[in-house]
């Protein structure tokens, strides 16, 4: 049974193997095409180049977009029908970029009716979490927040609120709308819907905002103060640590005290020497591009000592 599931597992990798290169040759393919007869100027050179690759949703959108340019609407629509209907079966995620790129003409030359026949047509064939991701992401580059937010929450309950990824959206889509108090209460409604081993992530993130959008009313002083706490329940965590000192020196308005303060506690921490060797280094690094030469020697000094406690303790 054993050598069964080994030979199984053997055969798959080498389908997957031989999936890929496909896929490469076919790209090497469309590349040199390209390459030897410059980009497609007509749709005798596309329908050219999809003699060759038909299952490339790539060619297939810009044929479609090809059309768009030249007002030809329904010549891109039955493009779109065309690729469908020509590209294999077993290349779901081609398919699937076909049907989002004939969304996104409906979206824009289109009516309600026919963007929701579209949206229709996906579900059954995508993950409904990333179906209504993408979708959002359709409404918000229109300016539609509204719809966009209602796309992530049907996100959000196709995993039954458990995707962090769908709450983050809806958080960042608060944020950027400058209604920081809804994106606030939207964190906290995540914290009680996803598991706990998730809210680090949502607060580092939350902390990301407020430090990157002051201009949305974001707040640097808010920012510090979830990381502050972040690390002060995991303080072993060397990621949080990390994140923490790189959202302040892109952030922090240069305030190079505090985030020497920040290396110097890390430093202190009783971490792995693997570790605490990454921070000084980073430290170094900081102390070059944003200090002097004595506050290089300063980090160096520490950075013997340092080395010197450990041969000490061994």
């Amino acid at each position: 049974a054993k050598a069964d599931k080994k030979a199984k597992k053997s055969s798959s990798r080498a389908r997957a193997r031989q999936r890929r290169i496909e896929e490469a040759e076919i790209v090497a393919r469309e590349q040199a095409m390209l390459e030897d007869d410059g980009a497609p100027q007509s749709a005798d050179d596309f329908e050219r180049l999809l003699l060759s690759s038909p299952n490339s949703s790539l060619l297939w959108i810009q044929y479609m977009a090809f059309q768009t340019a030249q007002t030809e609407l329904d010549q891109a629509r039955t493009l779109a029908e065309r690729a469908l209907s020509t590209i294999n079966i077993r290349e779901e995620d081609e398919k699937q970029n076909v049907l989002f790129a004939l969304l996104e003409l409906e979206y824009k030359y289109g009516s309600a009716e026919t963007v929701n026949a579209v949206i229709k047509r996906i579900l059954p064939q995508v993950n409904h979490k990333q179906a209504y991701l993408k979708i959002a992401d359709m409404y918000e580059a229109g300016g539609e927040y509204d719809k966009a937010d209602e796309a992530l929450k049907k996100a959000v309950k196709a995993k039954k609120g458990t995707t962090k990824k769908g709450w983050l959206r809806r958080v960042e889509l608060k944020f950027k709308q400058g209604e920081v108090d809804g994106a606030r209460e939207l964190l906290q409604a995540s914290t009680r819907a996803l598991p706990q081993k998730k809210h680090m992530f949502m607060f580092l993130a939350f902390a990301r905002l407020e430090y990157s959008m002051p201009n949305k009313g974001g707040s640097k002083e808010r920012a510090r103060t979830m990381c502050e706490e972040l690390v002060s329940r995991a303080p072993k965590r060397n990621d949080l640590w990390h994140q923490y000192i790189d959202l302040e020196i892109k952030y922090g308005g240069g305030d190079k005290r505090h985030v020497d303060s920040l290396f110097e506690r890390v430093t202190s921490i009783k971490l792995s020497v693997k570790k605490i060797k990454a921070f000084f280094k980073k430290w170094l690094v900081y102390a070059t591009e944003h200090g002097t030469e004595e506050d290089c020697d300063r980090v160096k000094a520490r950075a013997r000592a340092y080395v010197e406690a450990l041969t000490n303790e061994a």
